[in-house]
């Protein structure tokens, strides 16, 4: 910026700056924020209700996904993301196949079943500790 005639340069980036007379020089930052959602892996299982699973229905031409990875399958899932000819829905679960990369999802899932070329994904419990119960597991590992 140059105040003085109010003229501005803009440009996409600036890996480094320096001294010009009569000039401003602004920046503006950005903040980025990446959200991984954790998530529990279960190999040969999957959700023993078939009619919970919502991302599979041939004759609407309902097919999940393939060719993905354990973890894109679960993005899938933890962003309730709809396949196409499919239902959107609340994903609680997903299942994975990883010789083709198929997955799955189900929008409930209160049993699980063997199923041997599958992999059960879910949230992962996650049990957050304040600075207190830290020093106090902290003060028990050192006794």
């Amino acid at each position: 910026l140059f105040p003085s005639s109010g003229r501005c340069h803009l440009y996409d980036e600036c890996a480094a700056t320096k001294s010009w007379s009569g000039a401003v020089h602004l920046s503006v930052t950005t903040p980025t924020t990446t959200v991984a959602q954790v998530y529990e892996s279960t190999g040969g299982m999957r959700c023993a209700n078939e009619a919970a699973g919502y991302t599979y229905n041939l004759t609407a031409g309902c097919v999940g996904w393939s060719g993905l990875t354990e973890a894109e399958c679960w993005q899938k899932c933890a962003s309730n993301a709809q396949a196409p000819n499919c239902p959107q829905k609340t994903c609680a679960a997903a299942a994975f196949y990883p010789s083709a990369g198929r997955c799955r999802l189900y929008d409930e899932c209160a049993a699980t079943r063997s199923w041997s070329d599958a992999v059960h994904l879910t949230k992962a419990t996650v049990v957050a500790n304040s600075s207190n119960t830290s020093e106090a597991n902290a003060t028990n590992i050192t006794r």
